[in-house]
């Protein structure tokens, strides 16, 4: 019968040899191979030399550092740049503002000259108008004074032959229409105003103011309670053809015109006023049995509109 023998029973330290020998096939580069070489040692495997440990994070911490320092870095760059920059722009703004101050300076100084001048041609401009006020009065009045013995004729018709003495016969048979019998010599002056609209007034200038008076108050007295068919007309005149109204007024001057003729498209505005001219001088009645109006300017007029 065989005897089994057992295998002679190994020594610690060949056993430990023979572990460490196969435990150094590991690479020496991975972890466990720094472990198994850190075990040996431990162990009392010989001819093993110690290394250091290393980890993943001393590499990942290194190139985090060498990236923060080189974003770091260029921060810096740009900031300095960007501060180059603003210094520039400040620079320049301070400039800007130096010249706008400047420049406000200037327009002050200028508005303020402009102001003053103004200021001198307003009331330079007030004088003035003082002065054309008092000289368009003259004016008005030597004009009224040169027309004061002055009456016009209005719708008188125009014959292609006409001569002033023809005007001049007119006005004799008007004279004694009205009960107003007229002198050759009375009559200082006539003739007969061109106008776009046939035919134009015939201006009838009269030895004295009193004549020329005495004259209006006849025809206003004989137009008086008559009707229209019944005031004076062409054939007061011994003119042949259909009769036409005649009108008879004072010789107006420029102003005076212009003001009756406002005062006239007043009246037309407001049916219950009528106006009319008595020497010269513009009347006007707003209503039935008010009183009358004297009309020396066109402001005169305006407080009227407004009050209606």
């Amino acid at each position: 019968m065989p005897l089994n023998r057992s295998p002679p029973p190994r020594s610690s330290s060949t056993s430990t040899l023979s572990l460490c020998q196969n435990e150094r096939i590991i690479t020496q580069d991975s972890d466990t191979a720094s472990e198994i070489m850190q075990s040996d040692v431990e162990k009392g495997c010989p001819n093993t030399a110690r290394r250091p440990k290393r980890k993943h994070g001393d590499v990942a911490n290194a190139e985090l550092k060498e990236l923060l320092c080189d974003i770091q870095r260029k921060q810096e760059e740009e900031f300095r740049f960007i501060k180059q920059d603003m210094e520039a722009i400040k620079q320049q703004n301070i400039e800007s503002q130096r010249e706008s101050e400047k420049s406000l300076e200037f327009l002050s100084n200028m508005y303020d000259a402009l102001l003053q001048k103004f200021e001198a041609v307003v009331k330079e401009n007030s004088v003035h108008r003082k002065n054309i006020h008092l000289l368009e009065a003259k004016v008005e009045q030597l004009e009224r004074n040169i027309k004061s013995s002055s009456i016009e004729v209005r719708n008188i018709p125009l014959s292609k032959s006409e001569t002033k003495q023809d005007l001049k016969t007119h006005i004799i048979c008007l004279g004694e229409a009205i009960n107003q019998p007229i002198q050759d010599g009375e009559i200082r002056y006539i003739f007969r105003v061109k106008t776009k609209k046939e035919p134009g007034p015939v201006i009838v200038e009269f030895t004295t103011i009193l004549r020329k008076e005495n004259f209006i108050k006849s025809v206003i007295g004989f137009n008086k309670d008559k009707t229209k068919a019944e005031k004076l007309n062409t054939a007061h005149l011994k003119i042949h053809g259909n009769p036409n109204p005649v009108y008879v007024t004072d010789n107006l001057t420029t102003k005076t015109r212009r003001l009756y003729y406002l005062t006239r498209e007043f009246t037309k505005a407001h049916p219950q006023a009528s106006c009319w001219i008595t020497f010269g001088k513009i009347y006007i009645r707003i209503g039935e049995g008010l009183p009358s109006i004297h009309i020396s300017t066109e402001e005169d007029l305006a407080k009227l509109k407004t009050q209606k």
